[in-house]
């Protein structure tokens, strides 16, 4: 145990030593955050109103709660796609080990392979979590400041543990998808690919809801679409406690819109089946990933 955790401590030391790597993993959900507040963020308010007014409720709510509800969906959305980009980002350190001979000297010593593949895969995966603390704590100080913070002790319980779960989750699928790649430079173009692809696909950009239905549902089986899941409902829970309180069709509209509950082939999963989903899915990942150790140890 000692020998894994002094192997983790190492491989968190060294993507942390990198401070343009760790720039760049703080730098992209910050730079989702500023393209939403510049490009998107008045779409999404605007069908918050519509909402309303089309239910002629609008006067019953603030006039800071479309903006609320906009920019709560926006949070989650943007911790949601940080587990899966920032998990990539973190594994730097290991491919750059691959591509050094690192990875082999470690298993030529002493030391277990077992025991070096749990290190990377732990270091990944708190290198990560770190992150995203530090990311969801940006978030919440923006929400505070725009006045769209509003939640209770089991909402944050929610949220911190929809992050811990989903960046574990993240980190295992990571590190099996990129257990081929070998250079630096073609897992650049990887991250960037993945970074390009998965707000779109977990919805972080644009509400589930605006996609065609067989596009749901594929999206519906990427557990990244799960952890933002679980992130909007405990950002957005009093929001929607409140929409419902004074009318349930707007509360129910809203629900479908910013897809609250995922559609999983047509059954709406609320946040017990997201955090079921989630769970199931870090099993199959970390079953995945021992059957890639015992394979890459029986190669050594």
């Amino acid at each position: 145990m000692r020998q894994i955790l002094s192997l983790t401590k190492r491989n968190m030391t060294v993507f942390l030593r990198d401070k343009t790597g760790v720039f760049f993993s703080l730098l992209s959900p910050l730079l989702v955050l500023l393209l939403f507040i510049l490009f998107l963020g008045d779409l999404q308010i605007d069908s918050v109103k519509g909402a309303l007014e089309s239910n002629g409720v609008l006067n019953l709510f603030e006039s800071n709660f479309p903006k609320a509800v906009a920019y709560n969906w926006l949070i989650a959305g943007v911790l949601g796609v940080s587990c899966i980009t920032v998990s990539f980002s973190c594994l730097s350190v290991i491919i750059s080990d691959r591509e050094k001979g690192i990875e082999n000297d470690f298993k030529a010593s002493p030391i277990s392979n077992v025991k070096v593949y749990i290190s990377y895969i732990l270091g990944v995966f708190l290198s990560t979590l770190l992150i995203m603390i530090i990311v969801s704590f940006a978030g919440l100080i923006f929400l505070a400041i725009s006045g769209s913070l509003n939640m209770k002790v089991v909402d944050y319980l929610i949220l911190y543990g929809s992050i811990i779960l989903g960046s574990f989750n993240a980190s295992l699928f990571a590190y099996a998808l990129t257990s081929f790649i070998k250079t630096t430079g073609a897992h650049g173009a990887f991250t960037g690919l993945i970074c390009a692809v998965s707000g779109f696909l977990i919805g972080a950009y644009m509400p589930l809801s605006s996609f065609p239905k067989p596009i749901q549902y594929v999206c519906s089986i990427i557990p990244g679409s799960h952890t933002a899941g679980l992130a909007r409902v405990s950002l957005l829970n009093n929001y929607m406690e409140e929409a419902s309180s004074k009318s349930v069709e707007v509360a129910n509209s809203l629900s479908d819109y910013f897809s609250i509950k995922i559609n999983l082939f047509n059954n709406q999963i609320d946040k017990t089946g997201m955090f079921t989903f989630l769970l199931i899915s870090t099993i199959i990942f970390l079953i995945i990933n021992i059957v890639i150790i015992k394979v890459s140890s029986k190669k050594r």
